[in-house]
């Protein structure tokens, strides 16, 4: 009996150790993602408040509170701080569109509401600087690099989508007067759009948002065919 219960317990230590080890790397996969949430996030404040060709890394590692060999551990160059930048703000956007502009009535009122947020932002936030992933695709110009290009249009590709599904449900609900192609007219929007928040950048003029509102309503008028 005795060799059995010893027997036993060897085994129950033998299982039980590496749970004691599973734990410590719990924590530090815990800790792992903390850090990278961190230079993440800072990294992605900077990029848009100051601009990717202005923040050096070595900014980044002292507003973020990491070591050089911590941020190189989660991302092994600037590019790569970048692309995952471009991905978070893919993800931030396409969660206010869904949270502001999902379901509305009508095609006017997603207008309105979109317009209602780049005001607000405007005056509420100054640093406010349109939209991110236009900001940063914009200053890097003619890049290089096909994965950073390849998020980019991803996102594209997500917001096209958000607003065909919008635009397939207006027609089939009788808001929306349309028989030709629904992905044109979201193109459309997304042109108008982002052409609009480039000449308010470029004159800080607001009137250039109202202008955005009254070029999607005349692209709905248009399209009662």
């Amino acid at each position: 009996m005795s060799c059995q219960t010893d027997l036993s317990v060897a085994v129950r230590q033998q299982f039980q150790q590496p749970k004691k080890r599973s734990k410590k790397k719990n924590s530090a996969s815990s800790e792992d993602r903390n850090v990278r949430a961190r230079i993440l996030d800072r990294t992605t404040e900077l990029f848009y408040s100051q601009g990717v060709n202005s923040t050096g890394i070595n900014q980044i590692i002292k507003e973020a509170d990491v070591a050089k060999d911590t941020l190189y551990r989660q991302f092994p160059s600037k590019d790569v701080l970048v692309l995952k930048t471009l991905e978070q703000w893919g993800r931030k956007l396409s969660a206010i569109w869904e949270r502001k502009l999902r379901r509305t009535e009508s095609p006017q009122q997603l207008v309105s509401r979109w317009i209602k947020l780049e005001k607000e932002a405007i005056r509420k936030e100054a640093s406010y600087n349109g939209c991110p992933v236009a900001t940063i695709m914009m200053e890097m110009g003619r890049i290089q690099d096909k994965e950073i290009q390849k998020t980019a249009s991803a996102i594209e590709k997500r917001w096209l989508a958000f607003l065909e599904v919008e635009l397939h449900r207006f027609r089939k609900e009788g808001t929306l007067e349309y028989s030709g192609d629904i992905s044109d007219l979201a193109r459309e929007f997304l042109v108008v759009y982002q052409g609009g928040l480039a000449m308010w950048r470029i004159t800080g003029s607001v009137r250039y948002l109202d202008q955005i509102q009254s070029l999607f309503l005349k692209l709905i008028s248009r399209a009662r065919t």
